[in-house]
This record gives structure tokens, sequence and C-alpha cells, in this order.
């Protein structure tokens, strides 16, 4: 009887001069280019203003909303909930309040009028607010809303710039 043989282990494939060209325009690419990405963000131009970060911060860290008013706040860590679970002790909703505090005035309006517009529906359609609404009620209504015909088309993207983000 003979011993067995292992074949022979088969090489490594080595990179030929294009594969290790592309990989290194690539990395020299995303060098040049994150750092202009990061530049242009709109939320760089937000905490450039350092009053209204320190103020915000002041607010977070007293357990106050920077931003929102508490039915606001407690209508947004809902739905926050609702839509991730897990959100509330990830503590979302003070982030994204803080975030609105430095936002522009445009984007806090808008973002207001969305949370108005959900608490509205709700109201509408259960008589009572989002943050007041049963577990399958606020399924619904978001299953409703996330599957109606927009009013307008949607435009996520601008240019670079992330429409939700102006």
């Amino acid at each position: 009887m003979t011993d067995p043989v292992d074949p022979p282990a088969a090489s490594p494939r080595r990179l030929g001069r294009r594969e290790v060209l592309q990989g290194l325009a690539a990395a020299a690419g995303s060098g040049i280019a994150l750092p202009v990405l990061a530049d242009t963000h709109p939320m760089r131009q937000h905490l450039a203003d350092h009053a209204r970060v320190a103020a915000a911060e002041a607010k977070a860290s007293s357990g106050t909303a920077a931003f929102l008013d508490a039915h606001q706040l407690e209508t947004l860590t809902s739905l926050a909930e609702r839509v991730v679970p897990g959100s509330t002790s990830a503590r979302v909703a003070p982030f994204v309040d803080q975030l609105l505090a430095v936002d522009t005035r445009e984007n806090q309006g808008k973002f207001v009028d969305a949370l108005g517009a959900l608490d509205a529906d709700a109201a509408a359609r259960f008589g009572h607010p989002w943050k007041a609404l049963a577990e399958s009620q606020q399924v619904e209504l978001l299953t409703t809303v996330s599957t109606a015909e927009p009013s307008r088309p949607p435009r996520f993207y601008r240019s670079r710039r992330c429409l939700p983000c102006r």
C-alpha cells in the first residue's frame, strides 16, 4: 500500500501590472476626493458656527431639548423607535434634535412641518396624536404614508448635496 500524496498546494495568484496600477490609482483618487467631499458636506457649515454648537451641546447635556419642544421630541422618539427598534436607547431623537439646533431655519421648518403633518394625519385618522396611538395604528399609518403616491416627485439629491441636509 502506498501513502496518499497530498496534491501540491496552489500557488497564490500574482497581481499583474494593470491591477496594481488600478489599485494605486484608486487609493490616490480616494485620498484626494474624500477631503474635498468632507469639506463640502452641509454639516461642516453648520458646525462652523461655534456659538450655536456650544448652545446645542449645553442644552443636550442638561437633558433638555436643544431645538424641538417636549411634544415634538416625544413624537420623534416614538417615531424613530417604530422605524428602527432600539433608537431610544441609542438616543437617536436627542441626536437629531442637536443637529436641528445648528441647522438652517429653512431645514428646521421643513422638519417641524413634516413632524406636524404626521401628527395631524394621526389625529385625523385615529383622533389622537402620533405618540398616543397604539402600535398597530402607528404601523398602519407608517405603511399608508410610505406607500402613498408622493404629492410631488422625490428629489433626493441636488448636485452633490443631499436634499434632506439642505
